[in-house]
């Protein structure tokens, strides 16, 4: 038992100090071999520290709202743009000749959507810091692991059959 114990703890230290510092560009992640991970494979890496994981998940829904905002600014001023250019034109005829009626265009979808497009900019710089402070804090926990074994309890038994010591991890 004394052995197994031993082994465990060895490999366990092994495992602990052997971890991957990871890196951001923009905001693609990638490990220390400079391989992007995914979405999944960054989450599970953050699964140990919740603050981390609680920013990228901020960062990556900032970033998703940034892109629909930029790209539904971008739709208004482009349909409009193509679909507005012609104002509508009434020609009636009289019996002194044709009266023709002309009704401007309004502009509003011009000015929504520039708005949307500038409010997108914001949204889409603050997602990026997000990302790298999560990266960052996950790589101050890499850099200065805990201890392998937290011990919650620990207790001694005695029975008729011996005395033994007991321990909660």
């Amino acid at each position: 038992m004394k052995k197994i114990f031993l082994s465990l703890l060895l490999i366990q230290s092994f495992f602990s100090f052997s971890q991957d510092i990871i890196t951001t560009k923009g905001t693609k992640v990638y490990n220390s071999n400079n391989q992007k991970l995914s979405g999944k494979e960054v989450r599970s890496l953050l699964s140990t520290n919740t603050e981390a994981l609680k920013l990228y998940n901020l960062g990556k829904t900032k970033q998703l709202f940034g892109i629909v905002t930029l790209s539904s600014g971008f739709a208004m001023v482009a349909g409009k743009l193509v679909f507005g250019k012609n104002p509508k034109n009434n020609i009636i005829y009289t019996q002194y000749g044709p009266i023709y009626s002309y009704e401007p265009t309004n502009n509003y979808l011009y000015y929504i959507g520039a708005g949307l497009m500038i409010t997108s900019i914001p949204i889409l710089i603050g997602h990026t810091k997000k990302i790298k402070k999560s990266i960052e804090l996950i790589n101050e926990d890499l850099k200065n692991p805990s201890t392998g074994f937290n011990v919650e309890s620990s207790s001694i038994i005695a029975n008729f059959d011996g005395i033994g010591i007991s321990i909660t991890f």
